[in-house]
């Protein structure tokens, strides 16, 4: 049996409302609950302290035959009816017997009958004394009303110390010669009773809302949405099997939302073919781009040396990930006619189509520099200057370069602004000499080179950022300290995988992150 719109809109609203009304009902549960809570606990310290105000003028040494005698069990009980709690006691505690000994009580209408037998004035009872009496005696934090469970209840109670008795011969308040603490408690039942009375009258008005909501809207569905829809779907099917032949436009009547279903109806039997002809049109885009940016990625991947090379000096291990279709990054490597070793890595700013172009620029310069057999800080200059000229959009590529001499194991390096390499040796030792600003941007700068002396069995580990800043699924990065760390797994061990430890390392922190920055990671063995 087909049903209509007006049937599926009231399967979806309607639980929709009612869910709403559920999570409403929870939280004026909560919030009746909290407010009854917090009702009977000033209740309760109102108590407390209305029978602290009048117990001042309890005398110890008075007797029924006394002038002064008051009994003040009684006024308790009528402060419990007239607030509402169960229990106002004031009691003489023994805090090394932890006994307490009643002075007064008043029992409201919750209070237990066991209570009301055992609980008198005179009476001494032991090991009832609790922490917190001890700490309202003790003059601590007594300002506050606790949940407590004793033998008869559980209660919210509120103790406070009486600091000042009235002194009957002087006429004046004094500190009484023993501690005597005041207790009001009150049942939780009775909590319970003033947050039933108050949530049933709450809970009863939302559902009188609720059903004049959902009948207003039965109500506006049906007069209002289910016949003009039911015209609007009849004329869409028209359109469907009809579009070849032409359409008749729906007539506009209105200026609400159904008259504007209507006008944007009509706008796309007008529109539809265009939108299929842009379609047709942007995937053969599409493909064409996608086909060029394969031609890209080849292109690049031809500009870079192999991945490995080795002869009875040295190894070499490097490896270019970019993070789009094409990347900024590059490594070079050129052996030279005397055997001695040129090494570069460097990073294009930014990703995609222009860096790329920059690093195709960059790595041609470096590779006829390297050529030129000059030192690095001659060829970062030459480079610098080279490429600033040709840098309309002011790119700037950090490079490192470096000429290794296998005979003596000295590497001579420059850096301009580039990841500070490591040598991993007997120890790790960072690269920190040497540093100058980013390639590209500006001219005339001159760059500084040092050398250093490496071991047979010394790896040199230059990477670009993407490695430190690979960022995980939290957005939280690999850093420079997990770097190192990996690096130094690999003193005293074998550190031919050094290169492919780090990459996976890297690839297991980011998990299922999208890669944020090019890779380039590149280590060569001094074999010696």
């Amino acid at each position: 049996m087909r049903k209509s719109i007006f049937f599926k809109l009231a399967l979806i609203i309607i639980p929709i409302v009612l869910v709403l009304e559920l999570v409403e009902v929870y939280v004026v549960y909560h919030s009746v609950y909290m407010d009854s809570y917090e009702t009977c606990t000033k209740a309760t310290k109102r108590a407390a302290e209305v029978a602290s105000e009048m117990f001042r003028y309890y005398n110890p040494d008075s007797n029924k035959n006394d002038p002064t005698y008051w009994d003040f069990s009684d006024d308790f009980s009528d402060i419990c009816e007239m607030i509402g709690v169960t229990y106002i006691f004031a009691v003489e505690p023994d805090v090394e017997t932890r006994s307490e000994k009643y002075l007064a009580i008043g029992f409201g209408e919750n209070a237990s009958e066991d209570a009301k037998k055992t609980r008198y004035p005179g009476v001494v009872v032991k090991g009832t004394l609790t922490d917190d009496e001890i700490e309202a005696v003790n003059g601590g934090d007594y300002g506050k009303v606790i949940r407590e469970k004793n033998q008869f209840d559980e209660t919210l109670i509120y103790y406070m110390p009486v600091k000042k008795l009235y002194d009957y011969d002087k006429g004046t308040l004094k500190e009484p010669d023993k501690k005597i603490i005041i207790g009001a408690e009150m049942s939780l039942s009775k909590v319970n009773e003033v947050f039933r009375e108050r949530f049933i009258w709450t809970a009863l008005d939302n559902l009188i809302h609720v059903f004049i909501i959902i009948s207003a809207i039965f109500l506006i569905l049906h007069f209002r949405i289910n016949g003009p829809i039911k015209k609007i779907s009849g004329r869409m099917k028209s359109f469907v099997s009809d579009r070849e032949k032409g359409f008749v436009k729906l007539e506009v009547k209105g200026k609400d939302e159904l008259a504007e279903m209507s006008r944007s109806f009509n706008t796309m039997a007008e529109e539809i073919d265009n939108y299929i002809t842009d379609i047709d049109r942007l995937n053969k885009e599409k493909h064409t781009q996608e086909a060029e940016l394969d031609i890209a990625r080849s292109i690049q991947t031809g500009l870079l040396k192999p991945n490995l090379y080795e002869n009875d000096k040295i190894r070499i291990n490097a490896c270019m990930h970019a993070a789009k279709n094409v990347g900024g990054d590059l490594y070079e490597y050129h052996v030279l006619d005397d055997g001695r070793v040129f090494i570069a890595v460097a990073d294009v700013s930014g990703k995609g189509i222009s860096a790329a172009l920059f690093m195709s620029c960059a790595i041609t310069l470096l590779r006829q520099l390297a050529a030129a057999d000059l030192s690095p800080a001659k060829i970062l200059s030459v480079y610098n200057n080279t490429l600033r000229a040709q840098n309309p959009k002011r790119l700037f590529i950090t490079t490192f370069a470096a000429v290794f001499d296998p005979k003596t194991g000295s590497l001579t390096y420059s850096n301009a602004g580039h990841n500070r390499p490591y040598i991993v040796s007997d120890s790790l030792i960072k690269l920190e000499g040497a540093a100058g600003v980013a390639a590209g941007v500006f001219g005339g700068c001159e760059f500084k080179e040092e050398t250093v002396i490496m071991k047979p069995g010394d790896v040199l580990f230059v990477y670009t950022d993407g490695v430190n800043e690979a960022e995980d699924p939290k957005r939280d990065m690999f850093g420079t300290e997990a770097l190192e760390d990996e690096l130094s797994r690999h003193i005293g061990t074998d550190k031919r995988s050094i290169a492919d430890d780090m990459l996976r390392a890297v690839s297991e922190f980011s998990g299922e992150a999208d890669q944020s920055d090019d890779i380039t990671v590149l280590t060569m063995d001094y074999l010696g």
